[in-house]
Parts: structure tokens; C-alpha cells; sequence
């Protein structure tokens, strides 16, 4: 698949406000996260945490390509590769984010923007 400039473009506004392979991002609000809000859900409860992501209107940068353009802004974590398991060096790096749409779909799918 031939990428566009529209495609090049937004993966290179993702990769100049996230730098270095050591960051993932994933979507979703996390349960028992209280920049959540789902500090006191039943992470089984899966409906219930979906509710916390429908996501909601904000004139706010997006946490990962950097648009300023008005859209829905979901949940989501920027996550160092150190942050978790038995050998974490920075357990603490796990940022809560507010994401567009488009950069849901990528994180979530690695799915480009549609037109």
C-alpha cells in the first residue's frame, strides 16, 4: 500500500510528540486507574467500563499527533516499556492521555485515517 502525504503526515505528528520505541500507547480507559475514574470498578465488568470511553467533545491538542482541531477525545495511556513486570526499572511511567479519533483507530488497529 502506497502511502499518502495526508498518511505520511499524521505518522510523523504521532512520532514527534511520542519519540523513541520505548512508549506504546493504548487505548481505553484502564480499570482500578484513578486517572480513570474506574478506581472502584469491577474490572470483569466490561460494559461498565466502556461507558467510561465513549469519549467526549474537547477543543484540546490531542495527546498523540498533536491536532488542535475540535473532535471527540477518548481515554488513553502512554506507557513506558519499563513500566511493568518482574524487571521494572520505572513502574510509575504510565501517563493518562486524551486521544482523537484517528489516533484511536491507529493505536488500536494500525489503521490510517480515512478520508
Amino acid at each position: 500500500m502506497e502511502l499518502t502525504k495526508k498518511d505520511k503526515a499524521f505518522m510523523q505528528a504521532i512520532q514527534a510528540n511520542w519519540p523513541g520505541e520505548d512508549w506504546t500507547i493504548a487505548t481505553g480507559a484502564s480499570p482500578g486507574m484513578a486517572c480513570c475514574g474506574t478506581e472502584d470498578l469491577d474490572p470483569d465488568d466490561q460494559e461498565t467500563l466502556q461507558d467510561y470511553d465513549e469519549g467526549s467533545f474537547s477543543w484540546e491538542s490531542c495527546d498523540s499527533c498533536g491536532s488542535g482541531l475540535g473532535g471527540s477525545r477518548h481515554k488513553a495511556h502512554a506507557i513506558h516499556r519499563e513500566a511493568f513486570g518482574p524487571d521494572a526499572k520505572q513502574p510509575d511511567n504510565v501517563i493518562h492521555i486524551e486521544i482523537c479519533v484517528d489516533c484511536l483507530i491507529w493505536h488500536a488497529n494500525g489503521e490510517l485515517p480515512v478520508d
